[in-house]
């Protein structure tokens, strides 16, 4: 887990501090997104509460503070539309197991550009 984004009440993302974060210039807005996707991967692998990484995945992300509008943001611009009404973002919220979640997320990260899951595949084909 980036403990940089995390905090004792919230211990896969906290969005105030990470906004904070960013707002000093400590972290880039595409760094906090990478390292909140990396944070509910390793929630999902270490099999948090479902409901806590479903509310986690719905805070708003690095890009979210750099853009503030979605028609300016990389992930709407690669996409053509906003996060919210990508089938693959709603997957996600409707995910009865883990399983579901992991295969939802990976598919997700990979859509906007974030593949946290790249060096898992890596590990397999070794």
């Amino acid at each position: 887990m980036h403990k940089e984004i995390t905090s004792r009440l919230n211990r896969i993302y906290d969005c105030d501090k990470a906004k904070r974060l960013w707002e000093k210039g400590i972290v880039k807005g595409k760094e906090i997104s990478w390292k909140k996707q990396e944070n509910i991967k390793e929630a999902i692998d270490e099999e948090y509460y479902i409901s806590s990484i479903i509310s986690t995945i719905g805070e708003p992300c690095g890009y979210c503070f750099a853009y503030r509008s979605c028609s300016i943001c990389p992930i709407y611009r690669r996409r053509g539309t906003q996060c919210d009404c990508l089938n693959s973002y709603f997957k996600m919220f409707s995910s009865p197991t883990l399983h579901d979640l992991r295969k939802a997320h990976k598919s997700w990260c990979k859509s906007i550009g974030l593949d946290v899951y790249k060096d898992e595949r890596k590990k397999k084909k070794k």
